[in-house]
């Protein structure tokens, strides 16, 4: 079922693997929504198609470390209505840190997920947000991120992001305050438009797939499966 819903929604990353990439990319997908909690709008039922849709971001986004789990986030939560006005609110909380827990537009993901080249992917964001804290703040040591790192990446790159339109404004802003938004907005460049990201901001590209391509294995890492 896994890869009839990704070749359904066309999602580019997946589809441009190989089939040994795609046999990997399949089990990681299976294995990420193991344990996991993905409740609707009100407590809804989700529907397979939707929960693949979401892991397949959260796989994307650490596809290249051997493995990765996001230990600290067993719960999405998805959400109706606009997205720009979750993360609005987020902010106005001064909600920068995340508290265990992903919400994700359910419409904006489906949309996102054919094409996130044009649409603001959500689970790119919010999983970006994640493997930030469990980094930086909680120090899990799956990929060479610091606070201190992107703090001087964002020091010295914020301004290049003006460059990434799918940016709304309150991200943007916020991407030259936070090293946590900065992170989480050059992520969302990367995987959207890797093309474009290393076109236009070229050293920053540069240190973010060194970041998050380094092959390295977790403690919290099984022996298992195909990698």
């Amino acid at each position: 079922m896994i890869h009839s819903v990704l070749s359904e929604y066309e999602v580019p990353f997946y589809g441009a693997l190989g089939d040994e990439g795609k046999e990997r990319f399949q089990y990681r997908v299976r294995d990420y929504l193991k344990g996991r909690q993905i409740k609707g709008p009100k407590a809804q039922e989700v529907e397979d198609e939707v929960k693949i849709l979401i892991a397949a971001a959260a796989v994307t986004l650490t596809f290249a470390v051997h493995k990765f789990w996001y230990p600290y986030f067993n719960l999405i939560l998805l959400r109706e209505g606009d997205y720009g006005e979750l993360i609005r609110k987020r902010y106005q909380r001064n909600q920068v840190r995340m508290q265990g827990a992903i919400v994700i537009a359910k419409e904006l993901l489906t949309e996102a997920s054919r094409h996130p080249e044009k649409v603001l992917h959500p689970g790119f964001h919010e999983f970006a947000h994640a493997i930030y804290h469990e980094n930086a703040i909680e120090g899990e040591g799956y990929m060479e991120i610091t606070e201190e790192a992107c703090r001087e990446k964002m020091n010295a790159h914020a301004g290049e992001l003006k460059g990434f339109d799918l940016l709304p404004a309150e991200l943007l802003e916020k991407s030259g305050i936070y090293p946590q938004q900065f992170f989480a907005s050059a992520m969302l460049w990367h995987f959207s438009r890797p093309d474009e990201f290393k076109s236009a901001a070229p050293e920053l590209s540069a240190w973010l797939n060194g970041v998050i391509t380094i092959q390295k294995q977790s403690n919290h890492e099984k022996a298992t499966g195909p990698h």
